[in-house]
């Protein structure tokens, strides 16, 4: 049986009051400022909202506070990293309602038969819990407001999840681990560079799924339904801090310890000139033009240096009189990076000839899917490049960013600037552009020609000088 709510003593423990303003507390927003009622800390989030379909969209109260990618794609509460043989226990209806980022994963509703297997909490236990988890949400809402994070592409969303879903497996699979399980199968990607990124989807759904359960016991303490499924929520959040307080204490290096190997340091698709013969892009223009999807496109690829993503969006190209003029749509663009759109113009007789001739007839809008593209790429490459390994991580594959890369040591060759360079690749510092392409030694053979008109860069924005 459930007994009332006893006010702690106001010296030893928080009264009832300092409690509901823990609670109840709001974070900052993106922009810095604090959210109104309505936010993860203080909902107006009616029964009605509560009860919506999975799928729905976000109210306007939550997107005060919660970013874009955390609002459209509601939060999982799975029990991914410590604790996967732990079992659920009840939530309350508010708490069964919250969906989850990841395909249906929500908070667990599981009914118990025994009720007072979840001991109840002290207002002082309940209040260092939500304290905990506050001080969590805020610090990760400012090192993104900081870098002023946007919202990450379905295609990031999608990875995310199939990361998470590895990890769980691992998990789920481990005997007798010895240590902490999610250690010990992060350890086991620690020298490859696949750790971070595994890293950042434990946190990004760890994240997720501590907001989730602060809204629903928000919702909760609002009503002042502090009953038995009040207090299973509460052990349920606390155990969700603990798992996102593991997360965040990964570390590379301690988790390379058990294995006694050293990082494999990720090679950037620029060192891949160096095994490529001088007339490697004619070579593969001969090749593309077998392709009829993704001729056209080659052609873009091997003569803009574009991003995959950006290829999506779509390249404009227009003849006028000897010169081809592109705009592209900008990737990879935040408040401070990346550049909306671009443009420039090339000399028409770099193309093939059938190129120019269809431009002849009117501006055009040239598009494919990264993915499939990619395919094209690697299918190109392996004709031009047998294999010679089974894994294929030492063959010469081309992709969109070894283009990129080589368009940057033309440039550079040429003799332009950092700010001229950066503005060509889409970028809005100077200081980005530094880790494009080679630098080509007196007498090299690794840049050519670009067919890139100097002087005809526009950008969105101004490209800033280097710090």
């Amino acid at each position: 049986m459930s007994r009332p709510t006893v006010i702690a003593d106001a010296v030893s423990s928080p009264s009832k009051t300092d409690f509901d303003h823990e609670t109840l507390s709001t974070l900052p927003n993106p922009n810095g400022k604090s959210a109104p009622n309505g936010s993860v800390m203080c909902p107006k989030t009616s029964e009605e909202a509560l009860r919506s379909k999975p799928g729905a969209p976000a109210t306007s109260a939550a997107n005060d506070v919660t970013h874009k990618e955390d609002a459209q794609h509601p939060a999982q509460g799975g029990a991914a990293f410590a604790g996967a043989v732990a079992t659920r226990r009840t939530q309350s209806a508010a708490v069964n309602v919250i969906e989850s980022e990841f395909e249906g994963e929500g908070i667990s509703s599981s009914k118990s038969d025994d009720v007072e297997a979840c001991p109840e909490l002290s207002d002082a236990e309940a209040f260092e819990i939500v304290k905990r988890a506050r001080s969590l949400l805020l610090n990760d809402a400012e090192i993104r407001a900081k870098r002023k994070d946007t919202t990450p592409s379905p295609s990031t969303l999608d990875t995310y999840q199939k990361k998470c879903k590895l990890v769980d497996a691992k998990m789920a699979s481990l005997q007798d681990p010895g240590d902490t399980p999610l250690k010990v199968v992060m350890s086991k990607y620690a020298p490859t560079s696949s750790f971070g990124l595994m890293r950042a989807a434990l946190k990004s759904r760890a994240i997720a799924s501590v907001r989730s359960q602060v809204l629903a016991l928000a919702t909760m303490q609002q009503t002042r339904l502090r009953d038995a499924a009040w207090h299973r929520g509460l052990h349920e959040l606390d155990r969700m801090v603990s798992e996102l307080q593991q997360v965040l204490d990964l570390d590379r290096a301690e988790c390379l310890e058990p294995s006694q190997r050293k990082a494999v340091r990720s090679k950037s698709k620029k060192y891949t000139l160096h095994r490529l013969k001088r007339g490697w892009r004619d070579a593969f223009l001969t090749a593309n033009e077998h392709s009829k999807t993704y001729k056209r496109a080659g052609v873009l690829m091997r003569f803009c240096g574009f991003r995959p993503e950006e290829l999506e969006k779509g390249v404009e190209a227009e003849l006028i009189g000897d010169q081809v003029h592109v705009q592209i749509a900008g990737g990879k663009v935040r408040e401070t990076a990346g550049q909306p759109w671009r443009r420039f113009s090339l000399f028409a007789d770099r193309f093939p000839p059938w190129f120019v001739a269809e431009l002849k007839s009117g501006k055009k809008t040239f598009t494919a899917d990264p993915d499939n593209m990619r395919t094209h790429l690697v299918r190109i490459s392996a004709g031009l490049y047998p294999r010679k390994h089974k894994d294929g991580k030492e063959d010469i594959i081309l992709s969109a960013y070894v283009f990129r890369h080589a368009l940057a040591t033309d440039l550079r060759g040429q003799g332009w600037t950092a700010d001229e360079i950066a503005a060509v690749l889409g970028e809005s510092s100077a200081e980005t552009a530094a880790w494009y392409g080679l630098r080509p030694q007196r007498g090299s053979r690794d840049s050519e020609p670009s067919a890139i008109v100097k002087g005809s860069t526009e950008t969105c924005r101004p490209v800033r000088e280097p710090d």
